[in-house]
């Protein structure tokens, strides 16, 4: 996937940027501001250029890049202490035991779990379901993070023009799910679908009505392909400020996040003036822009992409045994027939387990 141009348009930008301060001010931590309930942000030192309009500064937010490996230096760690693949003692994980989670993100594990500091926190998984065709992935999502005993929901985005009753109300058997209609997102300005790879990425622009949801105070979305075979509610206690400097493009299948409404209007501004590009794959490429060179990537065991295992099986047996969440990309394990499936049926197998 190759990255999109990333090149500031300045007078665009600075259209954008007219009127918004008060905006973003909502979301600046200081020492004499209150912060709004569900709005933390992080102070950040971004990059700067002579003639570049200063940006506002941005929500909290951690993303993975899907070729990095599994190492990375922690943003507070005076010994540039590096993540490495570790199992907490005697867990087991509750589909196949794959998954193995970085000492540093360590997963709370069933037992672990009363205890964790995440427990009656407002934390809570994100994904999102425009269509009925993907109601069996999301469902195994779901059903996936019960197996693994999540101590967190999963809300689940929805469009009611596009999604049936009948999925709304499946949706509702699932324990663990929170379904949670939001109006679709469309770039403002307009946008042509028929620069996408897929049709289907247009529709996941209405992935950032995730930033509307300042009841909760850190997000973590997962796309509706993907499946998590090792509890990941670990993730939620990552310390804040998970940034660092990183110009590669990531995968916008799973990320971590802080919702902040101003930063959405910030987003609608930037479109809206032309100042942000809209590449081949919608949601995606936006947000590389917007963040490049502030996110910090996680270990790619977090987004061990089933396209992998067929372009480069020897990187991917060597991810495998660190794997926490399975991103079917390419063929969907619900797709029958499809021959992606053939080649990797154990992966769909393992799906099956949860479906």
């Amino acid at each position: 996937m190759a990255p999109p141009c990333l090149q500031l348009t300045q007078a665009p930008l600075a259209a954008a940027m007219e009127g918004l301060q008060d905006d973003a001010s909502s979301c600046t931590p200081a020492a004499t501001v209150q912060r709004p309930p569900g709005c933390a942000v992080e102070e950040l030192l971004l990059p700067t250029a002579a003639t570049a309009p200063a940006l506002p500064p941005l929500p909290a937010m951690a993303l993975l890049h899907h070729s990095k490996p599994a190492t990375c230096s922690l943003p507070y760690s005076s010994s540039s202490e590096s993540i490495t693949p570790h199992t907490p003692a005697g867990e087991e994980s509750s589909l196949a035991g794959l998954g193995r989670v970085p000492s540093d993100l360590e997963a709370v594990g069933p037992a672990a779990a009363a205890s964790s500091s995440t427990v009656g926190s407002r934390f809570a998984f994100v994904t999102l379901l425009t269509r009925d065709s993907y109601l069996p992935g999301v469902q195994a999502l779901a059903r996936s993070l019960a197996a693994v005993q999540t101590a967190h929901p999963l809300l689940v985005m929805y469009t009611a023009d596009t999604l049936s009753p009948s999925a709304v109300a499946a949706l509702q058997q699932e324990p663990v799910c929170r379904p949670l209609a939001v109006e679709r997102y469309s770039p403002p300005g307009g946008h042509n679908p028929g620069r996408y790879k897929l049709w289907l990425y247009a529709e996941c622009w209405t992935k950032l009505r995730m930033w509307e949801l300042e009841h909760w105070d850190r997000l973590v979305y997962l796309d509706a392909d993907m499946l998590v075979v090792r509890s990941i509610d670990g993730l939620f206690d990552l310390p804040p400020g998970f940034y660092a400097d990183q110009p590669s493009y990531f995968n916008a299948g799973m990320f971590i996040m802080s919702p902040c409404r101003a930063e959405l209007r910030l987003f609608d501004s930037l479109l809206a003036a032309g100042a942000a590009p809209i590449g081949g794959y919608a949601e995606q490429d936006f947000l590389n822009w917007r963040y490049q060179g502030v996110w910090r990537p996680l270990p790619p065991a977090f987004n061990a992409q089933r396209g992998i295992r067929g372009h480069h099986p020897q990187l991917w047996d060597a991810l495998w045994p660190q794997v926490s969440i399975i991103h079917y990309t390419d063929g969907k394990p619900w797709q029958e027939g499809h021959p992606d499936n053939e080649r990797d049926a154990d992966l769909v197998e393992l799906w099956q387990q949860a479906e």
